[in-house]
């Protein structure tokens, strides 16, 4: 099957569906505002780039810092996680996964389990990895986060990772839960329309030639 969507979700320009859009003081929608800028070019890849210089102009300094009456002084290590949090996605907006990747990991560490913002984290750290194609840690990021918080963008990213992975018929299941987890009235967005439209036909073609490789958990 001729692949035509685009390599990775962080080039996704309908990025409200692929990541947390609601939840813990305004960050998620920080991340989707730095996801969605101008990414709308495919097959682009960024690894092992150097971190932004200290005041340089990037796409995603438009984004802002949080400000300071998120922050809770009775928990540095959460207040420090959201500081890393931000750094995370401005390496991100710029595609650059490498330090994306580790900027999520520090913050993860600080807090491994917090009902809001670790599955943003975890979200966060998937779209980065697939953006370096290194798509079963993605799956295994967007697992935990659905463990923690079962969310509708929790179950888009892991479709995604499960469709990079040729698991077709995985990444359809994933969508249903994530079209089953979705606001009343809400649907999917254009772009995780396509990924859905993508993996049914790949699947039927699958089946057509009599190839279904074996059933992944998802």
């Amino acid at each position: 099957v001729q692949q035509t969507v685009v390599n990775s979700v962080v080039t996704d320009p309908y990025a409200s569906a692929a990541v947390v859009t609601t939840g813990f003081r305004g960050q998620s929608r920080a991340m989707m505002d730095a996801v969605g800028r101008d990414m709308t070019k495919s097959g682009s890849r960024s690894s092992g780039l150097a971190p932004p210089q200290e005041g340089a102009a990037t796409n995603s300094d438009q984004l802002g810092e949080v400000d300071d009456v998120y922050y809770n002084e009775d928990d540095p290590d959460f207040d420090e996680a959201l500081r890393i949090q931000e750094r995370a996605n401005r390496y991100l907006a710029n595609k650059n996964y490498k330090y994306a990747i580790e900027e999520y990991t520090a913050a993860l560490f600080l807090v491994p389990d917090d009902e809001n913002l670790s599955p943003e984290l975890h979200l966060g750290r998937a779209h980065a990895l697939n953006g370096s194609r290194r798509h079963e840690s993605a799956k295994i990021d967007a697992q935990l986060a659905i463990k923690i918080k079962a969310t509708p963008e929790a179950y888009s990213t892991l479709a995604k990772s499960l469709f990079y992975m040729k698991d077709y018929q995985g990444a359809i299941d994933a969508f249903s839960k994530c079209k089953e987890l979705l606001p009343e009235g809400e649907l999917l967005s254009m772009f995780d329309r396509a990924y859905l439209q993508k993996a049914q036909a790949a699947l039927q073609q699958e089946l057509e030639e009599g190839k279904i490789p074996m059933r992944q958990k998802s």
